[in-house]
């Protein structure tokens, strides 16, 4: 008869790390037969997943030429508008134009603006050319001379934006301004001047 005078405690703690290692054993057996078995498989899932890496690098380039493409894009269609715009400026009736830029700029500022006055006056104007070129162009300069009422200033300076976004009028300048009261509201006066050239 076998009597195992080991304390209880100790007998569990040692049994417990036997099957521990037993487990240990089976599980490494088992991975060791399947990493084996497959390895193969696994060799060639590390090769894609390094080509997808490197395909994703040589990818980059691309990605960022069609970020460009689009930003080209976008300017490509604002420089459209602006030609057009500019094509209808330099048309034959080339006040019908202004009027029109003009129209459209008060119709965008952001409060109620009238304007009262307008006078176009044209010049010509030698454009900058070469000394030794003897047949100088002449350009059409364009000064447009305004003067309205707007109920607050704020109207004023978005009328101006909005006249300076055009791209007609590369120089535009508030003479004056002048507060006024009628019919017990207060009105702005205001007197701008631009010019601009063919």
């Amino acid at each position: 008869m076998h009597v195992n005078l080991l304390p209880p405690s100790f007998v569990w703690r040692r049994l417990i790390r036997r099957r521990l290692r037993q487990w240990v054993c089976a599980f490494g057996f088992v991975g060791i037969a399947f990493v084996g078995g497959n390895a193969p498989l696994l060799a060639q899932w590390w090769r894609d997943l390094r080509e997808i890496q490197a395909m994703r690098l040589a990818s980059q380039p691309i990605i960022a030429m069609q970020a460009e493409r689009i930003e080209l894009a976008k300017k490509s269609i604002e420089l459209k508008q602006k030609i057009k715009q500019m094509q209808s400026i330099t048309s034959q009736d080339r006040s019908t134009s202004i009027l029109g830029i003009i129209a459209k700029s008060v119709n965008s500022a952001s409060g109620a603006l009238q304007i009262q006055e307008l006078h176009v006056a044209v010049s010509a104007k030698p454009m900058d050319a070469p000394i030794a070129d003897r047949n100088k162009r002449i350009a059409n300069q364009y000064q447009v001379t305004l003067k309205g009422i707007s109920i607050e200033s704020e109207s004023i300076s978005t009328f101006m934006e909005n006249l300076q976004a055009s791209s007609v009028f590369p120089k535009i300048e508030l003479h004056s301004t002048q507060e006024r009261v009628v019919s017990n509201r207060s009105i702005q006066e205001f007197h701008l001047e631009c010019i601009g050239n063919d």
